[in-house]
């Protein structure tokens, strides 16, 4: 960290810093980042609520969401941030509409979400399936899913440089496998 003193750039679409003294293999890494959230972004665009505006990637497009007065913005908002803890992996994650029934079930959800009826009328309240469910957060992070993801990185890290970003993004689409009602009706 000492060693960047100024020598700081931007990640696109998602805006975070990173030294740019890293080397060539962080940047590919941020690229592989960049092009995972704007898949899920594109998926997302296709199947979202016809009153959801975009996925937000970045923390000034998040807190737009969060700052609105519709509290369906700040599910986007939500859902984007527990899509991103699991590295945009939309076919692992639970679908937004599915994440939001969970929101509306989960006892750490605010009162001002959990007691909507708008929201309580769009989103039946039910469990999330998968180990942990939402856990103490908002995010879905269910730790089976985690540890294969993380299994899968560590097995294929010798090799994730050299892959193509469809490579990466097939590797990934395979895990789908590991949370199969998710995927029950495509």
């Amino acid at each position: 960290m000492l060693a960047c003193r100024e020598k700081w750039g931007r990640v696109p679409c998602l805006d975070y810093p990173y030294c740019v003294l890293d080397g060539e293999e962080t940047i590919v890494m941020f690229k592989r980042n960049v092009c995972l959230a704007l898949a899920a972004k594109k998926w997302f665009e296709q199947h979202k609520p016809s009153w959801a505006p975009s996925l937000p990637l970045n923390d000034v497009e998040h807190e737009k969401l969060t700052d609105d007065e519709n509290p369906r913005l700040i599910l986007v908002s939500d859902y984007a941030a527990s899509l991103a803890g699991l590295q945009y992996d939309y076919l692992a994650h639970p679908s937004f509409r599915d994440y939001c029934a969970g929101l509306m079930a989960h006892e750490h959800t605010p009162d001002y979400l959990r007691n909507n009826p708008e929201l309580l009328a769009e989103f039946t309240p039910r469990k999330l399936e998968g180990v942990g469910g939402l856990g103490g957060s908002l995010y879905w992070p269910p730790e089976k899913v985690a540890e294969w993801l993380q299994i899968f990185r560590r097995n294929c890290q010798y090799q994730y440089y050299s892959m193509s970003d469809e490579e990466v993004i097939e590797q990934i689409v395979d895990f789908g496998q590991c949370y199969p009602s998710r995927f029950a009706g495509l």
